[in-house]
């Protein structure tokens, strides 16, 4: 570093002066300054480029994600300016931030994830690498009735091909919102009714299905598209409707016992008033005779 220019008194030759820093260290970036006697200060910046060191990820990056699964993985560096940061998989740049963000991820997804970090000043670069395994989700069928009447018991089937990486898992219709209502574990040797739910019950058939019980069918909740499916992702589902049945004959014979019932009550109806009428007619004509014979 070289700094401003005087005379030497005793030759009076213009002289430099230098600073020489042995071994630079990032605190030596600031603002450096020389002055002669009788002339100005002179100040200079000293900026110092570093980098990249220390390639790390935050978070670490899981070594496999089930299928339909999402990963998030910041890659970061020491590096002074700060440094360009680019994503590949296998040889294609798949991002240029320092954030990898993979969402609803497939099989064909599976590799090789670099990162590496640019210091553009001084044109240097340094990578890391990770492997990522994907999970293929188990493939569900499911078998249900295709309805209930009001009021009935009836069962939908979840069973799961492959190996099962979530959870069996069955979502209702609940008026277009889907809801989940039973959870089992990996291993499908237990479940859970989810929420507190009631009206719903389960038995574990094998360990790749499940029968779901409706106890009660409510058309509020139950009618419309039901769901099995291996985890919370929607790859490899299987779904089934559920109506809600009517019965003609149950209708017919309800709706005549319904107006038979009105037909006896307008029977009654009028039938109370007509004998009371008769009634009293029939002791106004007695107490008529009655008085008739006392006076002959």
């Amino acid at each position: 570093m070289s700094c401003g220019s005087g005379t030497n008194s005793s030759s009076s030759s213009t002289k430099n002066y230098t600073l020489e820093i042995a071994q630079i260290k990032s605190q030596d970036a600031a603002d450096w300054s020389c002055r002669l006697f009788g002339s100005k200060m002179s100040v200079l910046y000293l900026k110092i480029s570093s980098g990249p060191n220390n390639v790390t990820f935050n978070p670490l990056p899981p070594t496999d994600v089930k299928e339909g699964g999402s990963v998030k993985v910041n890659c970061i560096a020491d590096c002074v300016p700060p440094c360009f940061y680019s994503w590949t998989w296998g040889k294609e740049i798949i991002r240029s931030t320092s954030l990898l963000a993979l969402e609803n991820i497939k099989q064909d997804k599976a590799g090789a994830y670099t990162c590496t970090a640019t210091n553009t000043f001084l044109f240097q670069s340094d990578y890391k690498t990770f492997e990522l395994t994907v999970l293929a989700v188990g493939t569900a069928t499911i078998v249900c009735t295709g309805g209930a009447y009001l009021g009935q018991n009836t069962t939908i089937v979840c069973k799961i091909t492959n190996t099962i990486v979530g959870e069996i898992r069955f979502l209702r219709p609940n008026s277009g919102t889907q809801q989940e209502v039973i959870a089992c574990n990996r291993g499908n040797t237990g479940c859970l009714v989810q929420g507190g739910m009631t009206g719903y019950s389960y038995v574990i058939d094998s360990s790749s299905q499940t029968t779901l019980t409706i106890q009660s069918f409510n058309p509020s909740t139950d009618e419309g598209e039901w769901i099995c499916r291996d985890g919370p992702s929607s790859i490899g589902e299987a779904t089934c409707n559920m109506n809600l049945f009517y019965d003609p004959e149950r209708m017919s014979a309800l709706s005549a016992g319904a107006i038979s019932g009105i037909v006896i009550a307008v029977v009654l109806a009028l039938a109370i008033p007509t004998v009371w009428i008769l009634y009293k007619r029939k002791i106004k004509k007695k107490a008529e005779d009655v008085q008739n014979e006392s006076n002959n």
